[in-house]
């Protein structure tokens, strides 16, 4: 049997969570659409919710989240409900300006 490494177990956990934001983001667009306030709000393409973007910076989602806090990250590119997003160019763009 092979054996799992806890970064593994890490890694698989953030796409878990990460999968789990994009499908508030899902629900919220459903919920838009049934309302039929499709053609009054726009959904952009969302390329990262917290969790992901964390895992591009290279950080754990608790350290991405009080970069966001403290306005060390850029600010999010949208808010749909209550989760923040970014373009993943907005993302890559910030940790190329990233000191260190």
């Amino acid at each position: 049997m092979a054996s799992t490494t806890f970064a593994e177990v890490f890694t698989q956990a953030q796409v878990r969570a990460a999968d789990g934001e994009q499908a508030l983001l899902d629900r919220a667009a459903r919920r838009i659409a049934r309302a039929g306030l499709a053609d009054r709000v726009t959904i952009q393409r969302v390329d990262l919710v917290s969790v992901r973007a964390a895992t591009l910076v290279g950080v754990i989602p608790s350290t991405w989240r009080n970069y966001v806090a403290t306005k060390r990250a850029p600010a999010p590119d949208g808010r749909l409900g209550g989760t923040n997003w970014w373009h993943r160019e907005t993302v890559e763009g910030w940790m190329k300006q990233r000191p260190g």
